[in-house]
């Protein structure tokens, strides 16, 4: 009996010291309190009573690491939710930003849309503009052209009829002067009797006139006027 005891109690520090060398971490909640570990029963004997201080003392120090592990755990927690709190609020607000800030961003792309239209209307009626004075400019151009030939061919009808105009002056003046010298001719002629070669160029046929006072064959050209 004592030798199985004896067994039995060598197999526990045996499994103590395992313990001791290899805790093993149980992960608890902060609901979850840690729970204590079960009573021994005592036993009277003094060798018993040794040997039970030792098996408690080797048995607290996995006690103490896994404690140990528990706290830093639980830093570890506050401090990472901490920071998701953080995070959480940051994200809240730059959500907050954004839905404050999305009426202002879809007005702003309105505006710029219709300054967009705006500007292509501008460009679209500048273009036509443009397009309609170079074909006005080209029209102009044509007319000024064709003014400019019709000018031309207008003064050299002109300088053609002044040309006329001067020869029919001048061929008026010319007959008017004949008209004249036949006229003073045939007066000279008819009051004196006598042909004046000086006052008169009819030279190239004769015809006879008669006076009622004398008869005389006298060489003159009678006009087709008188």
């Amino acid at each position: 009996m004592a030798s199985g005891e004896k067994t039995n109690r060598s197999k526990a520090s045996d499994g103590v010291a395992e313990a001791a060398q290899e805790p093993v971490v149980e992960f608890v909640t902060d609901d979850e309190p840690i729970a204590p570990a079960p009573p021994k029963v005592e036993e009277h004997s003094e060798s018993s009573h040794q040997k039970k201080n030792c098996l408690s003392e080797d048995s607290s120090r996995p006690v103490l690491h896994l404690e140990k592990i528990i706290l830093h755990l639980r830093d570890v927690k506050e401090k990472n939710d901490k920071r998701i709190e953080e995070d959480e609020s940051a994200i809240r607000k730059i959500t907050e930003t954004v839905e404050e800030t999305k009426p202002k961003l879809e007005a702003l792309k309105l505006v710029l849309d219709l300054k967009e239209r705006k500007r292509a209307a501008i460009i679209q009626q500048l273009k036509e503009q443009c397009e309609m004075a170079a074909k006005a400019s080209g029209e102009a151009g044509a007319l000024i052209n064709s003014l400019k030939s019709k000018s031309r061919s207008l003064a050299k009808n002109h300088a053609a009829t002044k040309m006329i105009v001067d020869k029919g002056f001048n061929a008026r003046d010319s007959v008017k002067s004949l008209r004249e010298g036949k006229t003073q001719a045939i007066k000279t002629t008819l009051a004196t009797g006598k042909y004046d070669a000086q006052t008169s160029s009819i030279h190239d046929r004769t015809y006879k006139f008669e006076r009622p006072n004398f008869h005389q064959t006298l060489p003159i050209r009678p006009s087709a006027t008188l």
